[in-house]
């Protein structure tokens, strides 16, 4: 028997599978399997792989695998095993593929495995494995064959080490959700086959190294949520491959690089809850909405009102004491005041300290074009005592659009330090 292929399964797998002498690949994934993984397994001389994901093996990893000389594949993906990773697994010189995430396997990676010079694939995300990245990769020589690693969500501590930088294969690099800390190793820019780098959720700090210009295969750069600071290098923007960049909730400072703007892939971008200062490019305002811009209290040349596209649109005032431009709605500071189906509700704060309320309609809720304005110029006419005054409306080149009520800001205010009052009492004249 060179394979055995099973679904449906439960119960248990036990040692009495060693004697199947000639048995090259066992793919048991997919089942209701509990219990430990036998030994024995390791004794099956022509073993080249095991599948065992989405199972409920527990227990530990037998050392024993390592005693398959022809072993390529190990896949333990999605079950309950715990314990440590075996040092012997790296004894199968011809192991490419190696998956043990989504366990509880804890203690360090063992330095054999950074050592190996088959290791194609290695995720060992999602468990609790702890201690230092092994400074150890490809220390026999600059030959591994590495493409992906992922360490993603783990107790990983310490360092990021320079010897990354030998794995000249790498694609994938992710060790997001750990505990690293220090500075990014100029090494990495000797990845020059990378194309996903993601490091979102650790203790970074530092500038981005100039060197990152080095990445040209990068996609994806993910820095989320760590402590990096200093300015966004305008390098970044040479990257022509880049389709996504997060770089929010850091402590970068100055402005947005004008060159990021014009990344020809760039589909995704956050910047968000920084200390960045400064207009932001038109293209990227363009491009993308207010979230990817929020929290820079000194960044202007956004708008929580505009999407991809609205740019060029036009605006029409109705009589009463505010008039502004698009410009200066793309200025303004803006705070959610409420939502409903009919879309989204901000308190706009201008430039020069007027206050307005605008509501942005959701897309598809505006009627057609002449329609929309038909009705909405009627609505701009009417005045009464107990209503907000309608003073303008924003129609953009797609036909997106949305509406402003005028709140004046004495209005506002006496809304804000009253409404909860049990005594409140209202006056108000247009």
């Amino acid at each position: 028997m060179n394979w055995l292929i099973l679904k449906g399964l439960g119960s248990r797998v036990t040692e009495k599978i060693g004697q199947l002498q000639a048995l090259r690949k066992l793919s048991l994934h997919d089942n209701a399997i509990g219990g430990a993984i036998p030994s024995s397994l390791g004794l099956l001389p022509n073993l080249r792989g095991v599948q065992l994901f989405n199972n409920r093996f527990s227990g530990s990893i037998p050392p024993t695998l390592g005693l398959s000389p022809l072993l390529q594949s190990l896949d333990f993906c999605n079950n309950s095993l715990s314990g440590t990773i075996p040092a012997t697994l790296a004894n199968s010189t011809r192991l490419f593929r190696l998956n043990f995430s989504y366990n509880s396997l804890s203690g360090s990676i063992p330095t054999s495995l950074t050592q190996s010079q088959s290791l194609i694939f290695l995720a060992l995300e999602h468990n609790n494995l702890s201690g230092s990245i092994p400074d150890s990769w490809a220390s026999l020589g600059n030959l591994s064959e590495l493409q992906e690693i992922s360490l993603n969500h783990n107790n990983m501590a310490g360092l990021i080490p320079n010897e990354i930088g030998r794995l000249s294969r790498l694609r994938t690099l992710d060790f997001s959700y750990n505990a690293l800390n220090g500075s990014l190793p100029a090494a990495l820019s000797n990845l020059s086959n990378l194309v996903v780098l993601n490091l979102e959720s650790n203790h970074l700090d530092h500038q981005i190294p100039a060197a990152v210009n080095k990445l040209q295969k990068l996609s994806v750069l993910n820095l989320r949520n760590n402590q990096f600071a200093g300015p966004i290098p305008a390098i970044v923007g040479n990257i022509s491959f880049l389709t996504q960049v997060d770089l929010s909730q850091n402590k970068f400072s100055g402005e947005i690089p004008a060159s990021i703007g014009d990344l020809p892939n760039l589909s995704s971008f956050n910047v968000s809850y920084n200390n960045l200062s400064g207009p932001v490019p038109t293209k990227l305002a363009q491009k993308f909405n207010a979230s990817a811009f929020v929290g820079n209290l000194e960044l202007c040349g956004y708008s929580a009102f505009t999407q991809s596209g609205e740019a060029g649109g036009k605006i029409v005032h109705f009589d009463g004491p505010m008039v502004f431009t698009a410009d200066d709605l793309l200025c303004a500071t803006a705070e959610i005041l409420g939502k409903s189906t009919y879309g989204t509700v901000y308190k706009a704060t201008l430039e020069d300290g007027s206050v307005a309320a605008v509501k942005r309609l959701r897309e598809k809720i505006a009627k057609g074009q002449r329609e929309f304005e038909t009705e909405v110029n009627i609505m701009g006419k009417i005045r009464h005592p107990n209503l907000l005054a309608m003073r303008a409306y924003y129609l953009g080149p797609n036909g997106e659009s949305f509406s402003l009520d005028l709140l004046p800001f004495s209005f506002h205010s006496l809304i804000a330090s009253n409404l909860f009052s049990p005594n409140m009492s209202l006056q108000y004249s247009n």
